[in-house]
């Protein structure tokens, strides 16, 4: 089969650009980390919603719980939005003190 060089010249184009797209190893975004954790905390007996700024490792109070942030990234502006934290929830009011570790993702 015999092709034309109009055609190598597209096949040759067509599979540089397909290197560029198809990278030999995963691309991943850059975390950005920060300094203050932000939350939405919601109150149910009152259904309001309180904005916590909180820096890293120290601690609020919001009703009967105490917050602390240990770690919290984000993304770039340029990328699609992720954020995850690692925050300390204690229960002033339970017995023994509960201590929660999650780790919590926003998208």
């Amino acid at each position: 089969m015999r092709r034309s060089r109009g055609a190598v010249s597209a096949l040759a184009a067509m599979a540089g650009t397909l290197a560029l797209l198809w990278p030999g190893e995963a691309v991943r975004a850059e975390r950005e980390e920060n300094d203050v954790a932000v939350f939405a905390a919601l109150d149910k007996v009152t259904a309001r919603i309180s904005h916590l700024e909180i820096r890293l490792g120290e601690t609020a109070e919001f009703g009967a719980l105490k917050v602390t942030p240990r770690a919290c990234y984000t993304r770039p502006p340029t990328e699609p939005p992720l954020t995850s934290a690692f925050v300390e929830v204690d229960d002033r009011h339970a017995e023994p003190v509960v201590r929660l570790l999650p780790e919590t993702f926003a998208q």
